[in-house]
């Protein structure tokens, strides 16, 4: 719990920024140019996240056995295997990226000049982004939350201040471009050149350096467990990013800049368990033994399920001030759309931590079926009602998403053994 309260004060800071450089963005590129944004930075993040291997999440389930058992051999061998996922994860999403740009760029509407554009920052942001996931886990690892947390601020401050100067002096749908990556770039090799010196502080025993082979079998069921959390990770990502992309080709980019705008303000409640809580109860998790797992999640739960219950009725009484306020009055359209994603986080937070139970604890085939199973259902819906209903359809969508989620992963802790005790 400790760790969540060294995250709370970046997060904090994180939402409060991430607020107002939306406003600026809004405000300097009005609902179409900021839905073409949009719609370049979630298709790079789209193909960035599902060619990255989750690589922290099997940092933290290796190697802290590694860590307790004082074996800096154990340890560095399972770094090596974290670097090669990284790597491959780099190569593999920056081809893919460079193939689907131009197709899909023209199905989004997106100009050949703002897809040349694309290609550029779509690149660095994928080498960047794929490079830091050892990185990261070893400060879960080693307990350097304090040190996340001021990365993870680092980013929306950047894009704010940049955001600011670009509405006082212009710059387009350019401009944002180079400050979002300037800010990605400053937190993710923020957190890869701290990482390593951190760990040799230990001791010249633990040093980092590349041992060639060691990476192919570290651990037995290493390659398991790295697959299935990337598949997790991918359907996450599908739900996050493939929406924006299919409201930008079916809608518009106007469509997709009203959609982003009902997620921001939406994911008051859904990124406090994705961002802040899941990475701090992760490490927690994996160390407690199986007697204690029990009392954390069924606190943890209570206490989310509580709060977001809060958030949601502020959102459906102040929301659509708050979105004329910030984003402007021709964005008010995205708040019926907001409230169904809300409440999709709502529904969400009821299992939230029995997704992380599981995975750190190994069971990684219960959260692959349950994500599997929801995330198909959650396409069905939407391909129905996207049509039809406009961007309140990927709300409706996320709504049956979350409820049959939510359900198979209750069910499945509850079975499990680490619940049982």
């Amino acid at each position: 719990m400790r760790n969540v309260g060294k995250l709370t004060l970046g997060r904090s800071v994180q939402a409060i920024s991430s607020l107002a450089y939306l406003a600026f963005a809004t405000r300097s590129l009005g609902p179409e140019g900021f839905g073409k944004l949009i719609l370049i930075h979630s298709l790079c993040l789209a193909v960035a996240q599902l060619a990255r291997f989750e690589s922290w999440q099997t940092m933290v389930r290796f190697g802290m056995r590694a860590l307790r058992a004082e074996a800096p051999a154990h340890l560095r061998r399972i770094v090596n295997f974290g670097l090669v996922l990284d790597f491959s994860g780099m190569v593999l999403g920056m081809l893919v990226y460079a193939l689907l740009l131009y197709p899909v760029g023209a199905w989004l509407g997106l100009s050949v000049s703002l897809r040349h554009l694309a290609l550029i920052y779509g690149l660095l942001t994928i080498a960047v982004l794929n490079g830091s996931g050892t990185a990261t886990g070893l400060l879960h690892l080693l307990d350097r939350f304090g040190r996340l947390a001021m990365m993870a601020t680092l980013e929306p401050i950047i894009r704010l201040i940049g955001a600011a100067a670009i509405f006082t002096f212009g710059g387009g749908i350019e401009g944002f471009l180079l400050v979002w990556l300037l800010a990605l770039s400053a937190s993710h090799l923020g957190v890869i050149f701290s990482a390593f010196p951190i760990l040799a502080h230990r001791g010249p025993d633990w040093r980092f350096r590349f041992e060639p082979g060691t990476w192919v079998r570290p651990e037995p069921g290493m390659w398991r467990y790295a697959l299935g959390t990337h598949w997790v990770g991918a359907m996450n990502v599908a739900q996050d990013y493939l929406p924006t992309l299919a409201a930008g080709g079916v809608i518009g980019a106007t469509g997709a800049g009203l959609l982003k705008v009902a997620k921001q303000f939406a994911d008051v409640l859904t990124g406090a368990a994705t961002k802040l809580l899941v990475p701090a109860l992760f490490p927690e998790l994996a160390r407690l033994k199986e007697h204690a797992r029990k009392a954390l999640v069924t606190r943890l739960n209570l206490l989310v399920v509580g709060l977001f219950s809060l958030v949601f009725v502020f959102l459906a009484i102040f929301g659509k001030d708050l979105i004329r306020l910030i984003a402007g009055p021709e964005f008010s359209m995205a708040y019926p759309t907001m409230l169904w994603l809300a409440f999709a986080g709502l529904v969400g937070a009821t299992s939230f931590s029995f997704e992380t139970l599981l995975t750190a604890t190994g069971a990684i085939r219960r959260v692959v079926f349950a994500n599997t199973v929801s995330l198909v259902v959650y396409f069905i819906v939407l391909a129905l009602l996207l049509k039809p209903q406009g961007i309140n359809g990927v709300g409706m969508a996320a709504v049956a998403h979350a409820t049959v989620r939510s359900t198979l992963l209750w069910w499945n802790a509850r079975s499990a053994k680490e619940l049982e005790q």
